[in-house]
């Protein structure tokens, strides 16, 4: 818009800014709600038509006539495939985040990675007792040693349980059971079991377009990154034009 294109962004919820809505739920994560109402206020000023509470379909974005199109909708909480699954005390930790009320009782945190970690720390600081399991050999792949160190600190502190080198079997009647190293072991029960094992790109919408419009997909549609390499492929990809 600031380069003197009419733009319309299409949003389903109430309110742009897709996982920067959930990633700035846990404590210390704060700075990224500065972020999400800049880029908020950023859009407004510069003239943006905001449909907001708005699913977008590829018949309803065709019949705006849109000279080009960019699908920025986000990824998908990846669901193991586990011999049984209780979905009765099964969330995704986009869900639990979502909400604001955290009921008291003993949670299990399915992936020790940044996101579960994230969660196991805003589940603890309401009142929660966690377990967090995670199948590779340590905490935090991926992460800076600083930030998982800092992290991993605060948890242990607040006496999260964290078991490496646990691989999930099952989840049934609020039972879950667990192989670690090679042993099956019962954990529970759970008031709830917290899916934190990753995203997967969304290019439903993309597909379903790109062969009656102009279309690109960028951001976590397109390849799960961060929210750096999103603000970035954005910038890129008007420049391109």
């Amino acid at each position: 818009a600031g380069r003197g294109a009419t733009v319309t962004l299409i949003e389903k919820r109430d309110r742009p800014g897709g996982a920067l809505n959930v990633a700035k739920v846990p404590p210390f994560k704060e700075p990224l709600c500065d972020l999400s109402n800049y880029l908020f206020r950023q859009a407004k000023q510069s003239g943006v038509t905001l449909r907001l509470n708005t699913e977008a379909t590829a018949d309803s974005v065709v019949q705006t006539e849109p000279d080009r199109v960019v699908v920025a909708a986000g990824a998908k909480p990846a669901i193991p495939r586990l011999t049984c699954l209780d979905e009765t005390c099964v969330i995704t930790s986009e869900e639990l985040l979502r909400h604001k009320d955290v009921p008291a009782g003993d949670y299990l945190v399915m992936g020790g990675g940044l996101v579960g970690l994230e969660t196991a720390e805003h589940i603890s600081h309401r009142g929660g007792t966690v377990t967090v399991v995670e199948m590779l050999d340590r905490m935090g792949q991926g992460l800076g040693p600083m930030r998982r160190d800092l992290i991993l600190d605060r948890l242990v502190k607040a006496g999260v349980n964290l078991l490496v080198k646990t691989r999930v079997l099952s989840i049934d009647d609020r039972m879950v059971e667990v192989e670690i190293a090679g042993t099956p072991v019962n954990l529970g029960p759970f008031r709830t079991v917290v899916m934190a094992v990753g995203y997967t790109g969304d290019k439903t919408l993309f597909e379903e377009l790109k062969d009656r419009v102009p279309t690109d997909v960028i951001g976590d549609a397109g390849r799960v990154a961060s929210i750096y390499e999103a603000v970035n492929q954005g910038l890129d990809w008007v420049l391109a034009l």
